[in-house]
């Protein structure tokens, strides 16, 4: 294998033993997986959920990417003019483009999860796999942290601002292969960072994906997050992200999904500072039999802190969607302002939108609602746009893009918001 680093071919390092403590953790992560049973559909947390469409053996998380896929690969991605990237096929790491030098002196650390191991080991050993979230898939985030080899570290010392992206990569090139990415993201006191994740397939059909996102932000630091989760059709896919907040802080974290058979995204974030801040955002396209199982948890446990969760969801044929979301205010937390809401556009005859968003108050001095909407276009409006001689297909589609674009437009560089209208102009492609 070939590690193509500043955009110049170099031999890939000598493989460097895990820590101890890191292959103890996976060694009891594997015994938690065998012995944890499988989801059963009575249990609260998999209410509607389809546990038929649930494959994770018959993967390998061995597969190698052909030189011909590398060769592929390394079109996608502009190295001369990345800021700092991190690609991965499969669990092999391809491309790497370390962030400028001038960074690197101020301490940051943006490294492939095997070097960090070696390089840092006490930063990760403090923060890595530190989360559960307990949301109900308890066995996969154990057979996740088993499996984990792939994955990225971002550290960003005191009062240290990246303005750029940046970008991590995480390809299924095979439909047996399967992947383990870790996404390790901590900011210290007045940080500040963004960061894309891009999860895609090179085949056209299957694989599997366990992933997960752990994130710290220290006093007043501020993280914007987007991850785009673009799957070939027969994909399994499981991600899990838990957010911690600090005082003052900020985190805006958007996903946007499509593609995949079966998609469950469980998220927790978690305000434990007072004044802490967080957007939760999501915009997914459901197509065909696809179903995008969504469970999120918003904790409040400081007081002054605030929480806006916004899932939009288009559905087209006989795809399903599942949301079920909870608002968890504690005693100490006056004065929270905490908002949930699901909204599903239903394009399809036989689409199904679920939802179950729900609230624990126990501080008496808070302002937290939630809501969810399901409908479809109303008839006059589809009446007006055929009356002006736009097919029915374009408008659905020119609604579809205004629609989920509410969730796209809170992130504040124009340059990505550019991009992923783009991509979901790409997506509904007629």
């Amino acid at each position: 294998m070939q590690l193509i680093q500043n955009n110049s071919v170099v031999p890939k390092d000598i493989e460097r033993p895990y820590p101890n403590w890191f292959e103890n953790r996976r060694k009891q992560s594997l015994l938690e997986f065998e012995s944890l049973p499988f989801p059963q559909r009575k249990n609260e947390k998999w209410r509607f959920s389809s546990l038929e469409k649930i494959k994770w053996d018959g993967y390998s998380s061995k597969v190698q990417v052909s030189p011909f896929d590398i060769e592929k690969l390394s079109s996608f991605f502009p190295f001369e003019n990345s800021f700092g990237a991190i690609v991965y096929g499969n669990n092999d790491l391809l491309f790497y483009t370390p962030i400028p030098e001038k960074l690197q002196k101020l301490g940051i650390i943006f490294s492939p999860l095997n070097e960090a191991l070696a390089l840092y080991p006490n930063l990760l050993r403090e923060h890595l796999f530190k989360e559960t979230l307990c949301m109900g898939s308890e066995k996969f985030e154990a057979l996740h942290r088993s499996k984990t080899e792939s994955g990225a570290v971002l550290y960003v010392p005191k009062n240290i601002e990246i303005q750029e992206f940046l970008e991590l990569g995480f390809w299924i090139t095979e439909p047996f292969a399967a992947i383990y990415p870790h996404i390790l993201i901590v900011l210290e006191e007045g940080s500040k960072a963004k960061i894309q994740l891009n999860f895609r397939s090179l085949n056209p059909r299957g694989g599997l994906s366990c992933s997960a996102i752990e994130s710290y932000l220290g006093r007043s630091s501020f993280l914007e997050l987007v991850c785009v989760q673009q799957w070939a059709d027969e994909v399994n896919s499981f991600m899990f992200s838990s957010s911690t907040v600090g005082q003052d802080a900020q985190c805006t974290s958007l996903y946007v999904n499509v593609g995949g058979s079966y998609n469950r995204f469980e998220g927790k974030t978690h305000l434990s500072g007072a004044g802490a801040s967080a957007e939760i955002l999501s915009a997914t396209i459901a197509k065909n039999s696809q179903e995008f199982d969504q469970r999120t948890l918003q904790i409040h446990s400081a007081p002054y802190t605030t929480s806006d969760l916004l899932f939009k969801n288009v559905l087209f044929d006989s795809a399903k969607t599942i949301f079920s979301g909870m608002i968890d205010v504690s005693a100490e937390a006056q004065k929270t302002d905490a908002y949930q809401s699901n909204r599903n556009l239903i394009l399809g005859e036989n689409a199904e939108a679920d939802s179950l968003p729900g609230l624990e108050i126990m501080a008496d001095d808070v302002r937290c609602t939630h809501g969810a909407t399901t409908g479809g276009i109303a008839k006059e409006e589809l009446f007006y746009s055929q009356q002006r001689g736009i097919p029915k297909a374009v408008f659905e589609k020119l609604y579809s893009i205004g629609f989920l674009s509410e969730c796209i437009q809170r992130i504040k560089n124009p340059q990505v918001v550019d991009r992923l209208l783009d991509f979901l102009d790409t997506s509904l492609q007629i």
